[in-house]
This record gives C-alpha cells, structure tokens and sequence, in this order.
C-alpha cells in the first residue's frame, strides 16, 4: 500500500489506547480491500471519512465507515462490520438495496451483521443480514461490481431462526448451523448458492427430544413502543394454563449492552430451559432489546449509545416494561423483578436504582457497578476515555444511584471473577451499607466470571436464584 495514501485514512479511535500494532495491522489489512478497489486514486478518497475503529477482540474489530466512492457515473458504498469491509454497489447514499419496502429496508440496516466471505474471483461478497426481522440472521450475497439490485438471500426462505455460516474459499461449500429460540442447533454441510444439504454434521436429536419433553410454553416475539418513541424488540413466555384475565408475575431477563443481543430467534441453552422451569412454577418471563445491542437495525441504533452506556439502554428497558405494563392487563405491575448477569447484572442494577417504581426485586450476577473498573479494551471502545468523558461514566454507572434501591436485591458474584473484577462489587457493598440500604449478598469463592468451577455450583446458582424469587415475587395467577 502506498504509504502516502494509507496517511489519509484516519482511525480516530486508536488514540484511546485500542490501537496495538497487531490491531492498526488488522485495519489497514481492511482498508487494504478499498484501496485496491479505488486504484490508487486521491480523488476517489478525497471524502473517505473512517469512524471510530474499536477492538472487539484480537481478532475482531467493529467499524464504521460511511464513505461515497465516485466510479463511472454512479457511486460506491463502503460497508463494514465487525472488523471486515466491503464495497457495494449503490447509485446514492439513501437508495435501498431492494427497491420494495416489502422486500428490505434501507442500505444500512441491511447491513446489520457479519461478513461471511468476500470472494474477489467470483466477484461475491457473502454476509449475514435480516433485512424485515432483527431477532433472525439469513445468508445473503451481492455482486461486487455490476448490477446494485441483484442482491440474494441464499438461506431458503421458508427458513426462520438464526443460522451461521462457515463458508470454504471460493463460496461452494459451507457449514450451516441453525437453531430456534425453543430448538437446539443443528449443523449441516451445505452446497452453496443452492443451499443444499448434503450431509448432516450434527442433528442434536437426543438433545432436540428431551428439550420437547420439558418445553411447556412457546415464545411470543412481538414490539413494543415507549413514550420516548422507540420500537423495541421483545419476546415473553407465559406459564403453564395461562388465563389472561388473570393477573401473573413478571420476571424480565436484561443485558442490554453492545456485546450482544437477548432478543434473538436463536437457542439461548441453559437460560431458556431455567425461564421454562420458571413459567412451570407460574412466572410470566420476558426480554427486550434496548437500543446500542448489536440488531440489525442500522448504524444509528448501534451508535446513539456511544458515551452513554448504562443510562439510554436502561430507560429503553424501564420504558418498554412500563408499556407492556399498560398494555397487558395480565402482567402484574406488583410483581415485577428484574435479572441478567455480567452486563445484564448492570443493568439489573440501573433498574433497580433508577426505576424503583417499576422493578421491585432484582437479582444481579457479575455486575459493573462502576464503569471505572471495567477493562479498556470494553469499556473505552463505547465510552471514550474516562478523563474525556467522566459525565458519561458516572452517568453509567449504576453504583452513582445507590441511593435510589427501595426493593429486594440480590447480588452475586465470583470472588475470582477474571473479567469483571470482584472489586466493583465491594465498592457497591460500601456504597450501599453508607447509604443504609438493606441487600442481600451471596459470594462464591475463587469462582470466575461464569460461576462454574466446583461440584454442585450451577445449580447452587440457579437454586439460588430460583428460591430469591420465590420468597419476594409470589408466584401464579391472581
């Protein structure tokens, strides 16, 4: 690469101690693909604007470029997502992929998710994509030169869930796994772009059967509005003999952070078949995704988050339950608890101490309760640095609104929590004891930040949890 030209790309976030020469490394080998495709030429990057380039992991990186490149009359779009880009064809900014709304939506929420492959010799770029469902992920590909409509979805569209594809070089072969939030994940090789199955690689069948035989509710993925006017996805479980002129208990499963999404038609494991014993016990279970989670919904649900982690993301939650609220008439405005772990554990704890009037008991597991102890290479790719933007942490985090528990809270945590330090924790444990509120506490020992380790723990856990809710959030229908 011309060494001139690369000094024209600039990648503001590397100044927030993110950009490791292994990681400046992985983003020009990512510009690399651009500037082979601009031919060199200044004038085609004159307006070539990279935002702020965050390290996921070693070897993943999110960016956001918005860029037009002029070429033969029309234009280019620059797309990236998740640390690999692409070009793809497109007559102006606001045109959309599929020309019908009935078809997809616009150019950068088609783009939500994860490039697949990009296969110059064929002239194919493979990527994830959801263009009418953000809880769902299909393969798609688009032509990296010609025609900007002659887009495809290769995952056949009788399909629904989330699928993952492993694709070999030169776009022929893939490994396909797909799954549902009620069905374990089956993995198949495929042929590609028929999507074939050609042979099955793992049908989960004795997981699938006795999955069925404890399943004894069906997810509901519906939307809601706020009064802020933000559409939020959801999904609710309603217990065994549900009566809706009955009034039931509400237990909502929060994360809420950029990391990951808990609204999503996929298969969640452990957490599901725990929130289906819950429904057997008479709970109402749900979940909602706040804005800044990584949807498919475009650049400005994932961006509006930047520098204020922890306090759009809890209102989007508190808002959207007091909707369902107003809405549901079976959903007990009583009985509402609140639980996540790690960033949900956070989140946990912003509901509790922000909306007292909604949440009335929360169980929180491996929280941050102050974004100061977090590590950078999370916490500054979505807050800045702290001495920038020392408002937005305090802000963020929850241990700032201590004084605003008025419920039952449980905390829990790993003493030798390797990700999410237990010292954070012990602050909140101060913060609370200064301001006089009453909690209740459960530490495991040398545990880390999955609380795993040792004979007997996972359940521990899940027993602990289960009879917490139990004792403060009487259960069934009223």
């Amino acid at each position: 690469m011309n060494a001139a030209l690369w000094e024209q790309v600039q990648f503001p976030g590397t100044r927030h101690g993110l950009g490791p020469a292994l990681h400046v490394q992985l983003l020009k080998d990512v510009v690399e693909v651009f500037l082979d495709r601009a031919q060199g030429d200044k004038e085609r990057l004159s307006n070539l604007a990279v935002g702020q380039a965050f390290c996921h992991q070693a070897q993943h990186l999110e960016l956001a470029i918005g860029k037009r490149l002029k070429e033969r009359g029309g234009e280019r779009t620059v797309c990236v997502e998740r640390g690999r880009g692409f070009f793809v064809p497109c007559k102006s900014l606001e045109q959309t992929i599929h020309k019908s709304r009935g078809q997809g939506v616009h150019r950068e929420q088609h783009f939500g998710d994860d490039v697949a492959l990009i296969d110059e010799s064929s002239g194919w770029l493979y990527y994830m994509a959801s263009p009418d469902d953000a809880t769902a992920r299909y393969l798609f590909r688009a032509p990296l030169e010609g025609d900007p409509d002659a887009v495809e979805r290769l995952t056949p569209a009788e399909a629904t869930g989330t699928h993952e594809y492993q694709i070999a070089p030169g776009g022929d072969w893939a490994i396909h796994t797909t799954s549902t939030f009620e069905t374990p994940p089956v993995i198949s090789l495929v042929s590609l772009p028929q999507h074939s199955a050609v042979r099955s690689l793992a049908s989960n069948d004795g997981l699938r059967n006795r999955v069925e035989r404890v399943r004894s509710t069906s997810a509901e993925f519906f939307q809601v509005q706020t009064e802020d006017g933000v559409e939020l996805d959801g999904w609710i479980m309603t217990p065994v003999g549900f009566d809706p002129a009955l009034m039931y208990p509400v237990l909502v499963y929060v994360y809420g952070e950029p990391w990951n999404q808990t609204v999503k038609d996929t298969w969640f494991g452990m957490t599901t078949l725990w929130h289906h014993f819950l429904t057997q016990q008479g709970y109402i279970v749900l979940s909602l995704d706040p804005r800044g989670t990584p949807a498919p919904k475009g650049r400005a649900w994932r961006k509006v988050v930047y520098g204020e982690v922890g306090t759009l993301a809890s209102r989007d939650v508190a808002m959207g339950v007091k909707a369902l609220l107003e809405e549901r008439s079976y959903l007990d405005s009583e009985r509402v608890a609140v639980w996540g772990w790690s960033g949900g554990g956070s989140m946990t704890l912003n509901s509790m101490f922000r909306y007292p009037e909604i949440f009335g008991t929360g169980m929180s597991v491996a929280p941050v309760p102050d974004q100061r102890f977090y590590d950078t290479i999370y916490q500054e790719r979505y807050m800045g640095l702290p001495q920038d933007n020392s408002e937005g942490y305090r802000r963020g985090s929850p241990i700032t609104y201590a004084q605003g528990l008025e419920g039952n809270l449980l905390l829990v945590h790993g003493t030798g929590d390797d990700n999410v330090h237990y010292q954070g924790t012990e602050a909140l444990i101060n913060r609370l004891i200064e301001a006089g509120k009453p909690f209740d506490m459960m530490a495991y020992p040398n545990r880390t930040h999955g609380i795993y380790e040792g004979a007997g723990t996972t359940l521990h856990v899940y027993s602990l949890l289960t009879r917490y809710l139990l004792d403060h959030v009487p259960p069934g229908g009223r």
